[in-house]
C-alpha cells in the first residue's frame, strides 16, 4: 500500500517538474524599455526586457533609420536600460526571480582606432554584478570612469579603461538619484533626486528665516534648511524628510586620490558624504519674463522653492558646464525641460572656530556654500501648461536637427505615466516634438495603451525619431 502511495505521489511530481517551454523571441519585440542612438546615425538599438516572462529571454534590437531590423543581440531578460556613449553602450539588469544578481554589461561598439566595427553587431567587453538595482548610468568615451546609481542611494564607479577590474560601490547616499551629470572638466558627478516609488514627491515651498544647531538652539538668518524642518527635536532627527530635496555634487578626483574609498550617509565619525549634499531649490520664469511664483513665496530671502522628481539629465552640445534636465511631478510648476550651469564657488571649506561666512552653511564642522551662489537653472519647456493629468515628462533629446534647407534646435520628450504606481485609469503615453524657440511648432501624440509608448527616445540630426 505504501508503494502505491509513493508511485501516485512520483506521477503527480513528475509533470511539476518538468520545465515549462518558451518560444524563441528571435526578432521579435519583448517588453522593450529603452531605445538609444548609435553615434554615426545610423542605427537605434531597443533593449527588449521580456519583463513579463513571455519568452524567459531579451535581446537588443539593432533597427536602421527606417525602422528596419537589422541585428539582433541575445541577451538575459530583465534588462532595465541601455544607454549610448560614443563607441560605448551600457545595458543594466535587475535580478532574476530565481537566481543571480543585477547586472551592468559594457559593450564596444567598433574600434575606434581601426575607424572600423560592425554597429549591428557590438561586442560584449565586460558582465558586472552588482548589489543593487541601477535607476541611472552616465559615461564619456573620452574620460576613464563612469557610474551607476541604484535604488537606495548607492553608487558605484568603474574604469572602462581597465575593464577586469570590479566596479566599486563609493558611496551611500540612501536616496534614488537617477539623473547624473558628468563634469569631465572639473571632475565632478551631480546626482538628483527622483520618486521611483508612490508619486508623492513634490516642489514645496518653506520658509527659512532661522537656524537651529544641533541641541535646537535659535539664531536669525538663513541657513538654507526650512524652519519647520529643525524647529523642533523630533524634526531635526527626520533627517529622511530632507532628501528629496537634496542632489549631490561628488568630486570625483578627490575620492580617486583615497582609491574610491566607501562612504556612507548619516556616518557619525566621517562627514564627507554628509557635505556633498546640496539642497536644491530655484525659481523659474514665465514666457513673458515674470518669475512664477506660488502665492505663499514672499521673498528670495525668507522663503525658497525647493524642487525634487528629476528623471534624466543630458549633456549641452555646446557648453561644457551646463546640461539639460527633466523634472516630473502633479503640481503646476513641474513637468520642465531646464537648463542648468553649474559654476564656480561651489566648494566645501571648513569652518573657522564654528563660523562661516555670508551664504555659506555650518554641517559637520563644514562650510557649505548656498546653492544659489553657483547652480542657474532656467526653463527651457513646460510650465503650467504642463499641469494636467496627460503629461509626466521623463526621457529627453535635445538636438540641432536639419532638414528642408533649414535647422532648429528641436526637443523631443517622451511623457508618460507608468503601469506600477499609477491605477490603470490614470496611465497616459505621449511623445511631444517641438522647436525650443517656437512654441507654436508643438506636436503630440497621446495615448492611454503603454504599448504605444516605450519608455525612451532618441532622435537624428535629420529629425528622425525612435
Amino acid at each position: 500500500m505504501i508503494w502505491k502511495t509513493l508511485g501516485i505521489l512520483l506521477v503527480l511530481l513528475v509533470p511539476a517538474c518538468q520545465e515549462k517551454e518558451y518560444p524563441e523571441l528571435g526578432e521579435g519585440v519583448a517588453g522593450p524599455v529603452a531605445v538609444a542612438l548609435s553615434g554615426n546615425e545610423q542605427h537605434f538599438y531597443v533593449l527588449n526586457s521580456d519583463f513579463d516572462r513571455t519568452y524567459d529571454a531579451g535581446s537588443i534590437l539593432v533597427l536602421d533609420t527606417e525602422g528596419d531590423r537589422v541585428g539582433v543581440i541575445p541577451i538575459p531578460r530583465l534588462g532595465r536600460s541601455l544607454d549610448i556613449f560614443g563607441k560605448y553602450m551600457l545595458v543594466t539588469y535587475d535580478r532574476p526571480e530565481e537566481e543571480g544578481s543585477q547586472a551592468v554589461e559594457l559593450y564596444q561598439l567598433y574600434d575606434s582606432a581601426l575607424d572600423s566595427g560592425d554597429y549591428k553587431d557590438p561586442s560584449l567587453v565586460q558582465r558586472w554584478d552588482i548589489s543593487c538595482t541601477a535607476i541611472g548610468v552616465v559615461m564619456e568615451e573620452n574620460y576613464p570612469y563612469f557610474f551607476i546609481s541604484c535604488l537606495n542611494g548607492a553608487l558605484y564607479v568603474g574604469d572602462k579603461d581597465q575593464p577586469q577590474e570590479p566596479l566599486k560601490m563609493v558611496r551611500k547616499y540612501a536616496m534614488d538619484r537617477r539623473a547624473l551629470f558628468l563634469d569631465t572638466n572639473r571632475e565632478l558627478l551631480l546626482g538628483f533626486p527622483v520618486d521611483l516609488r508612490a508619486q508623492n514627491y513634490a516642489d514645496q515651498v518653506y520658509t527659512d528665516i532661522k537656524s537651529y544647531s544641533a541641541d535646537g538652539r535659535e539664531s536669525e538668518g538663513s541657513n538654507e534648511i526650512p524652519d519647520q524642518f529643525e524647529d523642533n527635536r523630533r524634526e531635526r532627527r527626520n533627517i529622511g524628510r530632507r532628501r528629496p530635496y537634496k542632489m549631490f555634487i561628488f568630486d570625483i578626483a578627490a575620492s580617486k586620490a583615497e582609491d574610491f574609498k566607501e562612504r556612507t550617509v548619516g556616518d557619525v565619525d566621517d562627514a564627507t558624504a554628509e557635505v556633498e549634499l546640496r539642497w536644491l531649490y530655484y525659481e523659474l520664469k514665465t514666457s513673458d519674463g515674470e518669475l512664477e511664483r506660488p502665492g505663499d513665496i514672499r521673498s528670495e530671502t525668507t522663503t525658497r522653492f525647493y524642487r525634487t522628481n528629476f528623471w534624466q539629465a543630458q549633456p549641452h552640445e555646446s557648453k561644457a558646464s551646463s546640461f539639460y534636465l527633466s523634472q516630473r511631478g502633479t503640481t503646476s510648476y513641474s513637468n520642465n525641460i531646464l537648463e542648468v550651469t553649474l559654476g564656480n564657488g561651489y566648494q566645501s571649506v571648513p569652518a573657522q572656530e564654528g563660523s562661516c561666512p555670508e551664504d555659506y552653511r555650518i554641517e559637520r564642522d563644514f562650510c557649505i556654500p548656498f546653492t544659489n551662489r553657483y547652480l542657474e537653472v532656467t526653463r527651457v519647456y513646460g510650465g503650467s501648461g504642463m499641469s494636467d493629468d496627460k503629461h509626466y515628462t521623463n526621457d529627453f533629446v535635445i538636438k540641432n536637427v536639419s532638414a528642408n534647407g533649414s535647422s532648429a534646435q528641436m526637443l523631443a520628450i517622451n511623457h508618460f505615466r507608468d503601469l506600477v504606481n499609477w491605477p490603470k485609469d490614470a496611465q497616459r503615453f505621449s511623445i511631444v516634438s517641438q522647436d525650443i524657440d517656437d512654441q507654436s511648432s508643438r506636436r503630440e501624440l497621446q495615448s492611454s495603451d503603454f504599448k504605444s509608448s516605450y519608455l525612451g527616445i532618441a532622435m537624428t540630426s535629420s529629425g528622425r525619431a525612435a
